[in-house]
């Protein structure tokens, strides 16, 4: 049985309640292939003998600003010795915004999506961010300063630790979503969890043609700009004034299609909602993205428009003159999400990667060459 650490922040936040759901959900799947869990938020006992310990990037979220990046490099450091292998679990938002200074510490560097180039890890981008770097650019907005350890620049060898682990979709996004997951959060391993029961069906009618519900003002200028941007756009179709949990669930359980544009990230809790209520997802193309599970498959489970807005008209008349196609899209997103959560098959799916993430027991494509390898050597790890 090998023992599996888990060091995670003590105050709630979604990123974090989504990124130990999935674990404490097949905790029972993980031991019955051979990884015993221990979830802690306590720096000592992480650093006791384990087999394997995985790093929430967000247990150190203070720690960057408060005492500097040397302080989280030490930390790493020094429990080198005691833990045989170290698995940073990055949960930020988007592909952009890594703490690559981790990266010499760990055998491996899990986010939740990554850039499908990981050659494009080697630039800088404004807002630490592709996208905020290019409507910066693209629209001339003074984007404010990233942090210190945010945009540093890693070898093409610590590279190689990059990888996909699993979005923040692997958690409940019903109605009342939020409220469970606070209560689950605190509640720790004591008390069951469950997926979404009830799933709004793509084909009930639908008398709403197109649903976006947005703020626009944020304290990242880029963001807030290009959500302005698709407002302005939009006006002419519908308002996009934000409404009350319940009324947006009942307006997306109505709608043939929700808008779901990048906010801090490219994937945001809309995408789920939207397939949960069976409305068909229009938001920024998402192609230089990696992820797992994949639920953005272009014109087959969510509909692409262009960075710079120039085909969103084309794509919401799709919407509205195309309410088959839409139902199409829609149906197609659900079953994969719902096989993704609620399925054996996706149960063991998810089992089965987290022991390959954190075992290296699988080949793996090389994240700079994408040729398909042998795992390394444990002497190799920590050579």
């Amino acid at each position: 049985m090998r023992r599996v650490c888990v060091l995670h922040e003590r105050m709630y936040s979604q990123n974090g309640a989504a990124f130990l759901f999935p674990l404490h959900y097949h905790a029972r799947g993980l031991r019955e292939r051979g990884v015993a869990l221990t979830f802690t938020t306590d720096a000592a006992v992480a650093g006791r003998d384990w087999d394997v310990l995985c790093v929430s990037s967000r247990f150190f979220m203070s720690w960057w600003s408060e005492r500097g990046t040397s302080s989280v490099t030490s930390f790493l450091g020094c429990i080198r010795s005691r833990v045989s292998r170290i698995i940073w679990f990055d949960i930020t938002d988007s592909t952009g915004t890594a703490q690559f200074a981790v990266l010499p510490y760990v055998d491996r560097y899990c986010k939740g999506q990554v850039l499908r180039d990981r050659m494009r890890y080697r630039q800088q981008y404004i807002g630490a961010r592709v996208f905020t770097d290019y409507y910066a650019r693209s629209f001339d907005v003074r984007e404010t300063p990233d942090e210190e350890h945010l945009n540093l620049i890693p070898s093409i060898a610590d590279l190689e630790k990059v990888t996909a682990s699993w979005h923040s979709g692997l958690a409940h996004y019903g109605l009342f979503g939020p409220q469970l997951h606070r209560f689950w959060y605190h509640a720790g391993g004591a008390v069951p969890r469950w997926y979404p029961h009830e799933w709004t069906s793509p084909g009930t009618p639908r008398s709403i043609f197109l649903s976006c519900r947005i703020g626009t003002h944020h304290h990242r200028r880029s963001v807030a700009h290009s959500r302005s941007e698709l407002s302005k756009r939009l006006a002419w179709y519908l308002r996009t004034d934000k409404v009350s949990r319940r009324e947006f669930f009942s307006e997306m359980q109505r709608a043939r299609a929700v808008v779901s544009p990048f906010g801090l990230g490219e994937i945001t809790l809309r995408d789920f909602e939207a397939i949960i209520c069976g409305a068909a997802t229009l938001k920024q193309d998402m192609a230089h993205v990696e992820t797992w599970p994949n639920l953005w498959i272009p014109e087959e489970t969510y509909i692409p428009f262009a960075w710079d807005f120039s085909d969103l008209d084309e794509r919401v008349a799709t919407v509205l003159h195309d309410p088959v196609r839409m139902v199409g899209v829609a149906t197609r997103a659900q079953e994969a999400y719902r096989r993704a959560l609620c399925s054996p098959e996706g149960h063991a799916e998810f089992c089965e990667r987290f022991v390959n993430l954190a075992t290296w027991q699988a080949p793996f494509v090389s994240s700079t060459t994408g040729v398909r390898e042998a795992a390394p050597s444990r002497a190799s790890l920590h050579s």
